[in-house]
């Protein structure tokens, strides 16, 4: 390890920071990323208070002893859920090139340049992060240049957007990110959505771009499966779902269902005006095949409550990509040991897919892993888990004199080289 890191509160990043970071790590949602360590599962498990694999050999080294080869942990180590935090008696604090300065819940965050980081110095002295539901009013300001960059929203067209302002002062970004949004079906659940057949049924009873048109519109693209267009491991063959009712029905009926299906399921969304509006769309499409929803708008933290402990019938969530390694879209969402709040909030087991994302997650030959992956996904869109909907493309628009704004698809962002020439 550096030996000049340190945290905001001016204290020496040690090895015994990272190690209580994986602990707690371990003993919360993504403990998935570091199970693979020697000794972790006791720790989870509360069978013994220390985590075996890591060795604290110097109060700036350590090693780190893995159960077997496991490629995605590097990668793990770096995405923002492992963060180095230590727990102070006036909270937790980070060791990165900003600090919390200011944090007025609902309206805004400043963070300010830590003069005492390790690595490249920010340009920008403060960073403020401002909080504006309301659309409309986001847009005047950013016209005025009261904000500098702005998440489009998409009720906000981007032509409409330059037509308003001045074409030469305003910058557009369109960023693919690696991400998927779909509809979970808890196959765990006693209803006739353990059926294979009908899973499918309501993947080809969905027209996903009228769907995308209505919610979304230039926003996002048609999902075939799991991985988006812009990942290593998307599958051109991969034919997906296309919208086809009469298949839909088909399959309904090939399922013992020939008049559709008895009764009414409960659709669990986010309390949102986008959510609501797709999903009076999601209902009139299935019930166009005989399927009938009752649409349960809830709060977000309900919402997840409900989908993690196999509450929920049916729920619109997404998911993005956090360290750009295939195993972060499949293995936390449909790994059977994964059930509930790490990610699997479908309930979904398939003993080939467990047995793949193991060997895919322990190979070293790239293109291997690829192929692997590949094959992971065609059996999970084959069993339906999800309905499969769309992929999001974020588009950012920047005043002319911001430079250095760089956004990757993995949706976290680096601020510290951004700078202004006004």
């Amino acid at each position: 390890m550096r030996d000049d890191a340190k945290f905001h509160n001016g204290e020496t990043l040690t090895s015994e920071d990272i190690k209580l970071t994986i602990k707690n790590i371990l003993i919360g949602p993504h403990s998935y990323m570091f199970e693979i360590i020697k000794g972790a599962k006791d720790y989870i498990h509360r069978k013994k208070r220390d985590i075996e694999g890591i060795k604290l050999t110097g109060s700036h080294s350590l090693q780190i002893e893995l159960n077997q080869p496991h490629i995605p942990f590097l990668r793990n180590l770096s995405i923002t859920a492992a963060g180095i935090i230590k727990r102070t008696t006036t909270g937790l604090v980070g060791a990165g090139p900003f600090r919390l300065k200011k944090w007025d819940k609902g309206k805004e965050v400043v963070l300010e340049a830590f003069k005492d980081y390790f690595g490249k110095k920010p340009f920008c002295d403060e960073i403020h992060f401002v909080v504006c539901p309301d659309s409309k009013e986001l847009i005047e300001r950013f016209l005025r240049e009261e904000v500098d960059i702005i998440d489009l929203p998409s009720s906000v067209d981007k032509e409409e957007l330059l037509r308003k302002g001045d074409e030469e002062k305003i910058k557009i970004l369109s960023v693919p990110i690696y991400d998927v949004y779909y509809i979970g079906i808890n196959v765990r659940a006693s209803t006739p959505f353990r059926n294979k057949l009908v899973r499918q049924a309501m993947n080809f009873a969905i027209n996903r771009r009228e769907y995308i048109d209505a919610t979304a519109k230039d926003r996002a693209i048609p999902a075939k499966g799991i991985f988006p267009p812009n990942f290593s491991t998307y599958n051109e063959a991969l034919e997906g779902y296309s919208y086809n009712p009469e298949r839909a029905r088909l399959l309904l009926k090939n399922a013992g269902y020939p008049d559709g299906l008895p009764g009414e399921y409960q659709f669990d969304i986010r309390d949102a005006r986008g959510a609501k509006q797709g999903a009076e769309i999601i209902k009139t499409q299935l019930r166009e095949v005989g399927i009938n929803i009752k649409i349960n708008p809830i709060s977000w933290e309900e919402l997840l409550k409900n989908s993690h402990m196999g509450k929920s019938q049916l729920f619109l969530l997404g998911w993005s990509n956090d360290n750009g390694d295939p195993d972060s879209f499949v293995y936390p969402l449909f790994h059977s040991k994964n059930w509930g709040e790490p990610g699997n909030a479908a309930f979904y087991k398939n003993e080939t897919v467990d047995r793949l994302l193991d060997e895919a997650a322990a190979s070293t030959d790239h293109y291997k892993r690829i192929e692997l992956y590949r094959q992971i996904e065609k059996i999970i869109v084959d069993d339906a888990p999800w309905i499969f909907l769309y992929h999001s493309k974020h588009i950012i628009a920047l005043q002319s004199y911001v430079n250095g704004y760089l956004k990757n698809p993995i949706t976290s962002e680096r601020l510290e080289d951004i700078w202004l020439s006004r």
